[in-house]
């Protein structure tokens, strides 16, 4: 009809129009092995613009919004796994750039069965890694490294470096190393427990017989 083309249809939609009462269907066919199958889209130049690729060489099915810029083309693997911005996939889904999310991110793993599942952050091109994880009940951030830190505004805040902690400072050399003022809230006074309950007593009251600062060993 005119310049369209209707199989199953006297009256033809488009340049080409299937119709039928089971769902139509389009197979290409080679018959010669590891070869690549594609579906052009040109533009008004003459050129590629977009494409939906089938190579069977590399085990893949794309589809390239834009064929001559690579980040831009999404694979699927024959084995489960897609690669946004990449071919070489090596995850369920790994993405060579930025990614938003906008809602919640939901990671349900078998945790429990070791410190390595989760969510892994990991620096492009080294092994150095790091990821957060549930195990048993408890939420785990785990270094392959023996420093980690927690930052504000650009700022280290807490360092954990060899089981140790600093607080104001990044090379603790105690259990807790603090490099500033320790305020330990108010009330009558607060005291610091040490090894068979000897403790280390702050009074506030200024009219209490214990006023100021009391040794234990009780």
């Amino acid at each position: 009809t005119g310049n369209k083309v209707g199989i199953g249809t006297s009256n033809p939609l488009a340049k080409l129009h299937l119709y039928g009462a089971a769902p139509p269907g389009i197979i290409l066919e080679c018959p010669e092995n590891a070869q690549s199958m594609n579906i052009d889209y040109y533009n008004n130049v003459g050129a590629v613009q977009s494409r939906i690729g089938y190579d069977e060489g590399a085990a893949q099915f794309s589809i390239q919004p834009n064929q001559s810029t690579a980040a831009t083309h999404t694979y699927f693997k024959y084995d489960g796994k897609v690669g946004i911005g990449l071919s070489t996939p090596q995850a369920k889904l790994q993405v060579d750039g930025d990614a938003s999310i906008s809602g919640s991110l939901s990671l349900d793993g078998d945790s429990d069965s070791g410190f390595t599942q989760g969510l892994i952050i990991k620096r492009h091109g080294s092994s150095h890694y790091g990821y957060l994880n549930m195990v048993g009940g408890a939420l785990n951030l785990n270094n392959t490294q023996s420093v980690t830190k927690i930052m504000s505004n650009g700022s280290t805040t807490m360092t954990v470096k060899n089981a140790n902690v600093g607080i104001g400072t990044t090379d603790p050399g105690e259990l807790l190393e603090v490099d500033g003022n320790i305020r330990l809230g108010d009330g009558d006074h607060r005291n610091i427990i040490g090894p068979t309950n000897a403790s280390l007593g702050i009074y506030s009251n200024p009219n209490d017989a214990n006023e100021g600062v009391k040794f234990s060993t009780d």
